[in-house]
């Protein structure tokens, strides 16, 4: 559990400052306030704001109606605090001077990028210089330096603050250029005028809030941190001296709520990961432990401590959110990079590595054993991405964390195969150099690497790489051991995939012998088995020896596993699939009917084997003479895996495929022909030209550019391909078998 940094006194507590630059203190450029600005914001900043930003809408927060009632609420209570401050008992001029800074607001000053604060600074110079009562009267007095405007300029940023925290509105983030301008002053003014005293509102009914301005600037130079090491010369004038220490103090106010500390962490936790998005239900799933380190009887019992409730989380969040640290609309939390930064710089190298450890979990724990939201997928790499640059030995001690290994699956399942073979690479170099040859995970990203490898094109050096692992995992682990029978039973998938079927199946069926007699014929993975060795039985040109041994098989699945089963659904789709193939289409479109409807009420409708087994009921549509339907069947579903899979997906890009068959089995060749070459080139995209995906989509789009009418052209296409499938492939693969068939007929066409 994170115990090391979360205990943090409790302090005073302001809005989060964030950087300045000219634009967007362009709206705040008005002629009357020029002087103020360059003297609060410095003379380089000043120097660039340009007049024509003033008419700017303000296009962020809430519409401009809801936002100017909130300003008018700050602006208005500001000036009856300051009014009661500078003029105490002295009711005539402090109606005069509500009277006089208050006219025309609202309605008389359009909200343009807070034009209305500048607009009231001009009020204040104005009314000091026809005013100037007693006893600060001096005729001399630059109106730029007078005390009225610092104490206005206090007010305004102190009912900010208040309004943020205790209204639960969001003027931090509704309102960032006129916070950073009011706070700036706040920053740089009179450090000996009091806070308000006169005041109604419980803005400092904190102990630790500042009595004075001299004193929140001192606080502000003691917390000075290692920001202005980062770059200096191109952040804006006083900033790297400034937002760290601002971020601590708001920090410190966010932490006084129960449970004390755990805004800390929850913001540590955030700048670890990606800025740009960081799922809130990582929050939810740190698993964070509290406990007190003043009772004694705790540490004696040696309990482990609560866990901290996810309302009490995703309030500190929207904490975090009123403070301006963080972006959170109850989906995604989003943090500004130089917060990160300024947080990650109050950590130790120890609390890094908890921090980051702790990350990986949650990302582990939250991250879906089925990927149908590509989206969603994306954001989770790139937080492991983010985590990974910060502290990746981490993730290494003793094992590779789990979240790694997610991260390369992520990849492929979601398409991108030859990432995820680029991904395994580096994985396994790691867990080689970190942990050892022998070690489990290193074993484990072999593994994976030799599957993605074979994925990404190259199912003969997938058969080597396993040929390998096998021997050490034999040499490792033992011949008994699950990791070896795994492997094993990879090693066997590959060798089909590369073209022996009836190797394969003689490979599963050595395997199957063994898990029967060290898990027993009921195991999951001796059922799984017995999927494998049917399915390649049937490759090998078995189908009627299939369709017997997964009916079989169905009926233990669900004695064993229960009719809902993954397991259980897959085996019913391979076994209308044989039905297909040993020739009874009909009873083949008769099971998949049913199966689907038992798929969407257990998996849903957006799952990827809901979405597989559609496709197959849409060929075998076709394959029982109705080629329209398979069409209108396929542009449906295509449709739907664009939404969740993506465009670039193997299985969109299958359906793609698919279509363009049964448009040119419909009648329309040229149709179909022009489809493929489509396809061939996303194919070559996004796999290269050396899958066997894309060598069987260049057989096809030959063979339907013969049907079209172009046989020349047809046998031309395929003389081209049938070199590539002996130099990737080799002469005895079907493939390439295949095309030499279909190279001798179109040649006699031509």
């Amino acid at each position: 559990m994170v115990r090391a940094f979360l205990s943090r006194g409790s302090g005073s507590g302001l809005v989060m400052i964030e950087p300045l630059s000219a634009a967007t203190l362009g709206g705040l450029a008005v002629d009357t306030a020029r002087a103020t600005i360059t003297k609060w914001v410095g003379a380089r900043i000043a120097s660039d704001i340009s007049a024509g930003m003033r008419e700017r809408p303000l296009k962020q927060g809430r519409p401009a109606k809801d936002q100017q009632t909130e300003l008018n609420l700050v602006i208005t209570r500001a000036v009856e605090l300051t009014a009661l401050e500078l003029f105490p008992g002295q009711e005539r001029l402090q109606k005069a001077f509500r009277r006089d800074l208050l006219k025309g607001h609202p309605r008389e000053r359009p909200l343009v990028n807070g034009s209305d604060l500048a607009y009231l600074v001009g009020d204040v110079h104005e009314w000091v210089t026809r005013n100037d009562p007693p006893p600060l009267s001096q005729k001399s007095v630059d109106p730029v330096a007078h005390p009225y405007l610092s104490v206005l300029c206090r007010n305004i940023v102190a009912q900010f603050g208040f309004r943020a925290e205790n209204n639960g509105t969001k003027n931090t983030i509704l309102y960032p250029r006129w916070n950073r301008f009011w706070t700036t002053e706040l920053l740089n003014s009179h450090n000996e005028v009091p806070l308000p005293a006169a005041t109604d509102l419980p803005i400092d009914a904190s102990p630790a809030w500042p009595r004075r301005f001299g004193t929140y600037r001192q606080l502000l130079a003691d917390r000075t941190l290692t920001l202005e090491q980062l770059s200096p010369e191109l952040l804006p004038d006083q900033y790297p001296h400034t937002v760290a220490a601002a971020l601590t103090i708001a920090l410190e106010h966010a932490d006084r709520y129960e449970p004390a500390g755990l805004a800390s962490l929850l913001l540590a936790s955030a700048c670890v990961l990606d800025p740009a998005g960081i799922p809130a239900d990582l929050f939810t799933a740190l698993q964070i432990g509290w406990d007190s380190e003043d009772d004694p009887e705790d540490e004696q019992g040696g309990a482990d401590p609560a866990l901290i409730p996810p309302r009490t989380i995703t309030d500190t969040l929207a904490r975090l959110h009123r403070l301006n640290l963080v972006d959170y609309d109850g989906t995604f939390v989003r943090v500004h990079a130089l917060v990160q930064r300024t947080r990650r710089d109050q950590l130790d190298e120890q609390q890094m590595r908890t921090v980051v450890q702790h990350a990986a979990g949650a990302l582990d724990a939250i991250w879906p054993e089925v990927e149908n939201d590509p989206v969603r997928s994306a954001a989770l790499r790139a937080n492991l991405t983010a985590l990974r640059g910060h502290d990746q030995s981490a993730l290494f001690q003793g094992e590779a964390h789990p979240a790694l290994f997610r991260h390369g699956t992520s990849l492929g399942v979601n398409g991108h195969v030859n990432d995820a073979h680029l991904y395994y690479q580096g994985l396994y170099a790691l867990c080689d150099d970190l942990l050892g040859p022998d070690h489990s995970h290193t074993l484990v990203a072999r593994n994976d690497l030799a599957y993605w490898r074979g994925a990404s094109g190259d199912a003969a050096g997938a058969v080597s790489a396993l040929a390998e692992l096998v021997t050490d995992r034999l040499r490792v682990s033992g011949p008994d051991r699950l990791e070896t029978l795994i492997a094993r039973g990879n090693l066997a998938t590959w060798k089909g995939e590369a073209g022996d079927a009836a190797g394969a199946a003689d490979a599963f069926a050595e395997l199957l012998t063994d898990f029967r007699r060290i898990l027993g014929p009921d195991h999951p993975e001796t059922l799984a088995t017995r999927n494998n060795l049917a399915s390649w039985r049937g490759r090998a040109g078995d189908a009627a020896g299939t369709v017997a041994a997964f009916t079989e098989l169905l009926e233990d699945l669900v004695r064993v596993l229960g009719p809902d089963h993954p397991d259980t659904l897959i085996a019913r789709g391979n076994l209308a699939s044989w039905r297909g193939e040993a020739g009874d289409a009909q009873a083949a479109v008769t099971a998949f009917t049913e199966l689907l409807e038992d798929l969407v009420r257990v998996l849903g409708p957006d799952h990827p084997l809901t979405l597989t087994y559609r496709g197959n009921l849409a060929s075998l549509r076709g394959e029982v003479d109705d080629a329209p339907g398979a069409v209108a069947a396929f542009t449906e579903l295509l449709e739907d895996l664009m939404r969740v899979l993506g465009p670039d997906h193997p299985d969109t890009l299958i359906a793609r495929g698919n279509l363009a068959i049964w448009c040119g089995e419909a009648g329309d060749a040229p149709a179909a022909a022009t489809a493929f070459a489509q396809l061939i080139s996303d194919r070559l995209r996004v796999f290269g030209p050396d899958h066997l995906d894309t060598l069987a989509t260049r057989a096809n789009f030959a063979i339907w550019l013969g049907k079209a009418g172009d046989a020349a052209g047809a046998a031309s296409a395929l003389t081209d391909l049938l070199d590539d499938l002996e130099r990737v492939l080799g002469p005895d693969h079907p493939l390439t078998s295949s095309t030499e068939i279909a190279l001798t007929y179109w040649q006699s066409r031509s």
